[in-house]
Formats: structure tokens, C-alpha cells, sequence
């Protein structure tokens, strides 16, 4: 996660599917069967292993990003 929560990199990339332009759902598991939405974020770049999304709506601000947290993407 960048320093000003902006951008964050995923553990997946062009092997996983993951390409220029999905959108990821940022999630925090709460252990008891739900999830809470965190943010929301676009890929802007995209290597073999990773790739860095760049978040453009943020939720539930009492939740901070960090490492830990499930991302499930999408295509627009």
C-alpha cells in the first residue's frame, strides 16, 4: 500500500488473468461469515505475478488498507 493509501499491489497478474483495466473489490474478512468493502480500485499496471491498483473509492473509512486484505476483481 503507497503511502497515501492511493495504490496498493496485489499478488496476482498476467498468469492469474488479471489485466490493464479490471476492477477490484477490496475486502476485509470479518471471520464470521461477512466480508466489509474497504475500497474499490482499477489495475493501471500488470506484471506476470502482480500488478498495482490504483484505488478510486474508498468505504468504511475506520478501515485502513493493508496487507491482509482480499481483493476479488472484475471486468468492467
Amino acid at each position: 500500500v503507497s503511502p497515501k493509501k492511493e495504490y496498493l499491489v496485489i499478488d496476482k497478474g498476467l498468469t492469474s488473468d488479471v489485466a490493464k483495466g479490471m476492477r477490484f473489490d477490496i475486502f476485509e474478512n470479518d471471520y464470521l461469515g461477512g466480508n466489509v468493502l474497504v475500497a474499490i480500485g482499477t489495475v493501471i499496471q500488470v506484471k506476470a505475478d502482480s500488478a498495482i491498483v490504483r484505488i478510486t473509492q474508498r468505504y468504511n473509512l475506520k478501515k485502513d488498507l493493508k496487507e491482509g486484505l482480499i481483493a476479488r476483481g472484475s471486468l468492467q
